[in-house]
């Protein structure tokens, strides 16, 4: 009952409707990792950008929310503050598309996130994540 009333609230104040969005499901596969903002990806036709500051000695996870909950179209790929790709969620050796990606930080700074879809479906949205 705790963690049903604590996605509501998580809901509520990322001000996403699930109705839209798989975002309870996102929140429910974050095991162990504390919650800290939901990106809403209104337009998947293109690419999505957002920046964070991540903190040294922190682990995070982005895990991607599509409207029917698959992740086989799309993909994250964080970049550190000078604009390297750090990690992506698409595996390009097999081809393969995962639903998140988790980084362990080394350096404080501001991340960059950017969301890609090969083939879009609708309104989508992210969420963010992170562990000590």
């Amino acid at each position: 009952m705790k963690k049903f009333i604590f996605t509501g609230i998580l809901l509520l104040l990322a001000g996403v409707s699930n109705s839209q969005f798989k975002t309870a499901d996102c929140v429910a596969k974050l095991n162990g990792f504390t919650f800290l903002k939901t990106y809403k990806l209104d337009n998947p036709s293109k690419e999505s950008e957002f920046s964070y500051v991540f903190s040294k000695d922190n682990s995070y996870i982005i895990i991607i929310c599509s409207k029917d909950g698959n992740p086989s179209e799309s993909s994250v790929s964080l970049f550190d503050a000078n604009k390297n790709m750090l990690a992506s969620s698409y595996d390009e050796a097999n081809k393969r598309h995962y639903y998140a990606l988790a980084y362990n930080c080394k350096a404080t700074g501001m991340y960059y996130m950017k969301f890609k879809f090969d083939k879009p479906s609708g309104d989508c949205s992210s969420v963010l994540a992170f562990k000590r």
